[in-house]
């Protein structure tokens, strides 16, 4: 295997271009996607078959984080205004504040795999059947933005990767969201409406172990090292999945070229095949392999 350090720089530039249409097309597409699901809630309301519903219904929400992701690079769209305005509404629907997350995330990619600095190593990966299976829950996401928010608001803002000049609008961002949640309750309450329940936070909730389980193939038992190719996991899945994912599952190619919008990762896989370690064949693969492990201990 030849070294990365052996490709020219500029090998992957032609990959690096922002595109405003591309960017539009993808989101239109899940958009799209978030309206066809919703309407199979409505159809299935209040008959069990709403069960099923959510749960597709939920997948498609809560992968709204591909995009959140994306943006909080700015990379999905040429424009940062537009990267902005898209990651601001993705994250209050997932109830992860934009501006807390882009610290978070870049955070995470400065220090990714470093003990004491990657913000993702604060909470440790699961290391028995039974965390994996709570984390999986999607529980402690919930609690744990529950209560970082309702600190934020508090004005407690005490995360090492967040600076000081960016506390205020921290506090500001969740006090927003906070008032925007609140009046939303209040409004469903006013004229007797589940809404809210049946087409955002259940279906939400219902989502969210999946999310997790993508989620956790990307880092989990990488090496502890500032190496991406070998800190960072690409994943194998199907054509419908990399495109929810808004091509996430490409993310050691990512991590070492954030730089490249979505679009241009499937290509940048292709010209560092030579160069990187087989990617996992599967999400499932990548589960089984966990769970084995874990079990074992």
């Amino acid at each position: 295997m030849r070294s990365l350090l052996d490709t020219p720089t500029d090998a992957l530039d032609d990959l690096a271009s922002r595109s405003d249409p591309k960017g539009l097309a993808q989101l239109s597409l899940h958009l799209a996607l978030l309206s066809a699901t919703s309407l199979l809630v409505v159809v299935a309301w209040p008959s069990l078959w709403v069960l099923l519903a959510w749960i597709v219904h939920g997948c498609v929400l809560v992968f709204l984080f591909a995009p959140l992701h994306e943006c909080t690079h700015r990379t999905a769209f040429e424009s940062r205004w537009m990267n902005d305005r898209v990651a601001g509404v993705c994250g209050a629907v997932l109830l992860l504040p934009a501006n807390y997350f882009r610290a978070f995330h870049l955070a995470h990619h400065a220090h990714t795999q470093e003990r004491e600095r990657d913000p993702e190593l604060a909470r440790p990966k699961p290391s028995t059947f039974r965390e994996y299976a709570y984390h999986v829950s999607g529980i402690p996401y919930a609690l744990e933005r529950m209560r970082t928010i309702a600190r934020h608001c508090l004005g407690q803002v005490d995360e090492p990767f967040i600076p000081a000049s960016h506390a205020k609008i921290v506090v500001r961002e969740a006090r927003t969201l906070v008032g925007i949640y609140a009046g939303l309750a209040a409004a469903s309450w006013w004229v007797g409406s589940l809404a809210l329940l049946v087409y955002w936070l259940v279906p939400m909730a219902i989502g969210q172990p999946m999310l997790r389980l993508f989620l956790l193939a990307e880092h989990t038992q990488c090496a502890l090292s500032g190496d991406p190719a070998h800190n960072t996991r690409t994943t194998g899945c199907g054509p419908f999945l990399r495109r929810l994912a808004w091509n996430m599952p490409f993310h050691r190619e990512h991590h070492l070229f954030p730089s490249i919008p979505f679009h241009g990762l499937p290509a940048a896989s292709r010209r560092l095949a030579s160069l990187l370690p087989e990617p996992e064949r599967s999400y499932a693969s990548f589960h089984r392999s966990l769970i084995a492990r874990l079990i074992q201990r």
